[in-house]
């Protein structure tokens, strides 16, 4: 894929201004799409399909990053969804984005509050 999406609820803007800015900051080849989900994302249930979710439903900021699964891999959840199916430099560059975004936000004054 070209992009790699960061889908959050209201309470995770920080969270996902921080991995778009660490992204830009460190990895600028990586495009990414953040996405702001209304009503904790039951409006578009696409946005729930993944473990941040009951964080959500708690009050609990939290983002999904996402290639988008299914809807970019044909493969997803089925025999074929294999490694040789994956961009294994596109993982690294999430990656590298995901390890700056989280030592961005364990300062003392970034951690998110419920």
């Amino acid at each position: 894929g070209d992009f790699i999406g960061v889908v959050g609820d209201k309470k995770a803007e920080r969270i996902m201004a921080a991995f778009k800015e660490a992204a830009g900051l460190h990895v600028p080849e990586l495009k990414v799409v953040t996405y702001r989900t209304p009503a904790r994302g039951f409006l578009v249930p696409e946005t729930r399909f993944s473990d941040h979710a009951p964080f959500w439903d708690a009050g609990y900021p939290a983002v999904m990053i996402t290639d988008t699964a299914m809807f970019r891999n044909p493969n997803y959840h089925t025999p074929f969804d294999t490694s040789e199916t994956l961009s294994a430099d596109f993982m690294a560059q999430v990656a590298e984005a995901l390890i700056h975004t989280v030592g961005g936000l364990t300062l003392p004054s970034s951690v998110p509050s419920r």
